[in-house]
């Protein structure tokens, strides 16, 4: 029997992951607003986007850029089971900006990302998503996966440089907000910094 689980979080209502186990179900094509990135755990799909045709198993992640038209269907009468992760565009570009001098959203420019290990950092990320962690924790593990996958197969011509950041300000905030499960972008708007700029500076001390 196939089943399907959705979740999105209040707090971080740029991201939402579906779940669908032993799913036979078939679509036609059709487009997200969203950049998408989907995996396969079990089975095996024909993944179509923008006029090209692929294999899709597990081990390789489908990127989907917003606004393309796609299908991912079973081959044959097999089932699959699959992981879908749907990141608001806005954020997207937010989180790039953070990496390169952008002012809109960079596409990939691979419908396919053939790399085991981030395929299995896609799964891990999907799965304590789903679980209740904390809203940073879950934060923290979407900007890593997005920034990786981004670097991968984002190709703008402008590398961003690192600011140094008050970074004593930031745990100063945080000591006084111990027991708060507070989004880096609330933290970022009282410092008044790109909050995945954020992110990596505090990783990198």
């Amino acid at each position: 029997m196939s089943n399907e689980r959705f979740y999105k979080h209040p707090a971080l209502p740029f991201a939402e992951c579906r779940y669908s186990a032993n799913s036979g179900r078939h679509y036609k094509p059709h487009m997200h607003k969203t950049f998408s990135v989907g995996a396969i755990d079990h089975g095996e799909v024909i993944y179509q986007v923008g006029g090209q045709t692929v294999r899709l198993e597990p081990g390789s992640l489908a990127l989907i850029n917003p606004e393309i038209l796609h299908s991912c269907n079973p081959t044959e009468s097999s089932k699959r089971s699959y992981y879908m992760l749907y990141l608001n565009v806005d954020w997207c570009s937010q989180l790039q900006q953070s990496l390169w001098q952008l002012e809109t959203f960079s596409p990939v420019n691979s419908i396919l990302l053939e790399d085991r290990s981030i395929y299995q950092q896609f799964i891990n990320t999907m799965e304590s998503f789903m679980e209740e962690d904390e809203v940073m924790e879950k934060e923290q593990i979407l900007v890593d996966l997005a920034k990786i996958i981004f670097l991968k197969v984002c190709k703008p011509a402008t590398i961003k440089k690192v600011h140094s950041l008050r970074i004593e300000e930031l745990k100063l905030l945080l000591s006084k907000n111990l027991d708060a499960d507070t989004p880096m972008k609330q933290m970022a708007v009282k410092l008044q910094t790109n909050p995945y700029t954020l992110i990596r500076n505090r990783k990198s001390r």
